[in-house]
């Protein structure tokens, strides 16, 4: 019998399959491991004027979950790569406070407490949401396949109509580009301020501006990946949600993303209008890369805030890859996720997870991968880059035959300065 090259590819991933499989119903797989921030973050991100970071870090095998004490009281961050975001939340907020201290602020606050919207202020609701359980967003998509999403027609973390109305919206990103801050944070802390400041301003007819002192921080904010999505920053600060929202529409139709799909996407109240609009820039940018409804429906079934996060990021990372590294000429679905296939037949996959451990669910999941990858036709390599593993987990990854490489988001996404 005559064996080809595609055979032996298939039989070798199948054998190396069964090991996989046969290591997991053994129990070879690790627990938990106690992680301390200052082996995981630069020594000078561990305390700063506002904030120290505490030591103990907590994970799920994938993103690590940071706590952050400041006088203004704790706040989290469940990645690494949301920890400088929220030091620069906090000295944003120390900004935003000494500012709250001047007389000129204290003298619209009163003019903005005597004016005829005082009522309107209390029906603000913030658009904050705090993840409850254990496991990220994260952890809980290598679990299962596919969740089901709530059609509704606005974002949780979009300003209701009355508010543009009155003018707070507005008023509240402009103040948020001012400090250089994300109007659309999670951060609790922040966005008291930002409503705050914001009602002052309109209702008290003051223009908020930051210290001279202050030099925004934007770590989190200003990512430099491509043509398109550098020339973001100030458009998304400066429009009203419900325009992001059309230009988006607009955008995916443009690209030919099918309407049920881009429905689905766009109608996702989990994504915030920044998330959402920089995923459809990434995308946009990939203007030769077939298959683009793929990745939106992944992104469909996104149903946590650090979830989004994740496919926000992702997207950016395959936009940079595909610039900078190898264009990627289709993506392709395997199973729950989603990975590029370069030119040259190479299965990449991009995943930004803090800390890969050797669970039981990472080794299922890569074993689901595997079923997946057996399907597809051409596949001359496939590689996984991740920013962390641990010793056991890439040897299990190179094991499966898969490339590995480290450092993803650093190499790949650098912050501007």
């Amino acid at each position: 019998m005559k064996w080809n090259h595609c055979t032996l590819m298939w039989g070798l991933g199948l054998a190396l399959l069964v090991v996989a499989q046969g290591a997991v119903a053994q129990g070879a797989y690790e627990d938990l491991p106690a992680l301390k921030a200052g082996d995981l973050l630069p020594e000078e991100m561990l305390v700063g004027p506002n904030h120290q970071v505490w030591d103990d870090v907590s994970t799920d095998g994938f993103l690590n979950t940071y706590t952050i004490s400041s006088q203004f009281g704790k706040v989290t961050a469940t990645s690494t790569a949301l920890v400088p975001v929220r030091i620069d939340e906090l000295n944003a907020i120390a900004a935003m406070d000494e500012v709250k201290k001047s007389d000129a602020y204290k003298e619209a606050a009163k003019e903005a407490a005597e004016g005829a919207y005082e009522g309107a202020k209390t029906l603000v609701k913030h658009p904050v949401k705090t993840l409850e359980g254990a496991a990220s967003g994260v952890g809980r998509m290598f679990k299962r396949a596919s969740e089901n999403v709530k059609h509704r027609d606005e974002s949780d973390s979009e300003e209701k109509t009355y508010k543009e109305v009155l003018g707070m919206a507005r008023a509240k990103r402009e103040i948020a580009a001012e400090f250089g801050v994300d109007v659309y944070s999670s951060n609790p802390l922040l966005q008291e301020r930002l409503d705050d400041l914001a009602w002052t301003q309109f209702a008290g007819n003051m223009t908020v501006r930051a210290p001279l002192a202050f030099v925004p921080g934007g770590v989190g904010v200003a990512v430099t990946v491509t043509q398109t999505t550098t020339l973001l920053n100030d458009a998304i600060a400066n429009t009203p949600p419900e325009d992001l929202r059309i230009q988006n529409r607009e955008t995916l139709a443009a690209m030919g993303i099918r309407q049920d799909v881009a429905d689905l996407y766009m109608d996702n109240e989990v994504f915030t209008p920044r998330q959402q609009t920089l995923i459809v820039a990434a995308l946009k940018d990939m203007e030769k890369t077939a298959n683009r409804d793929a990745f939106l429906k992944l992104a469909v079934h996104t149903d946590s805030a650090d979830l989004a996060d994740f496919r926000q990021r992702m997207a950016l990372l395959y936009a940079a890859y595909n610039q900078n590294v190898e264009p990627i000429a289709e993506f392709v679905e395997l199973g729950l996720f989603v990975a590029g296939r370069t030119e040259s037949d190479a299965i990449v996959m991009l995943v930004p997870v803090d800390y890969l451990v050797w669970t039981r669910t990472a080794a299922g999941a890569f074993a689901d991968l595997d079923r997946a990858l057996a399907q597809l036709d051409n596949v001359d390599s496939k590689l996984i880059w991740l920013d962390k593993a641990s010793t056991q987990a890439k040897k299990e990854i190179m094991t499966l035959g898969w490339g590995y490489k480290e450092n993803l988001e650093a190499e790949l996404l650098p912050k501007s300065e």
